[in-house]
């Protein structure tokens, strides 16, 4: 709720289910709003960072919901989508990637390297 106020009620943006749906046949321009805030911890007392890693050690021992998942906190998803890039590779359509290679040989610097 916090994000949706600050990213779009805020901003004037859209906000919640006003947003038009990504994939089917958007008639109109999705209107997204975006909010960046900067927060120095030390501004609110001392202690944050042991504070903060209390927190996420409480949260990723909670019991999970599916026992085969466990509980994951904010930016893990995207730490292991990041991990398996790294070790399996982006894949990405033939197409893009003869195109990638064009623009390489135009601008003369090395092409992508493609497994």
């Amino acid at each position: 709720m916090m994000v949706e106020l600050f990213c779009s009620a805020f901003s004037g943006a859209e906000y919640a289910k006003n947003i038009p749906a990504w994939r089917k046949g958007r008639k109109r321009a999705a209107n997204l709003g975006q909010c960046f805030v900067c927060i120095d911890p030390a501004a609110f007392g001392t202690g944050f960072n042991d504070r903060m890693s209390g927190l996420v050690d409480m949260m990723r021992n909670l019991t999970p919901i599916d026992p085969s998942r466990p509980v994951l906190v904010a930016g893990e998803p995207e730490k292991n989508t990041e991990k398996n890039y790294t070790a399996e590779g982006i894949a990405l359509h033939n197409n893009l990637i003869h195109n990638l290679q064009e623009v390489a040989a135009k601008l003369k610097v090395d092409p992508l390297k493609v497994k």
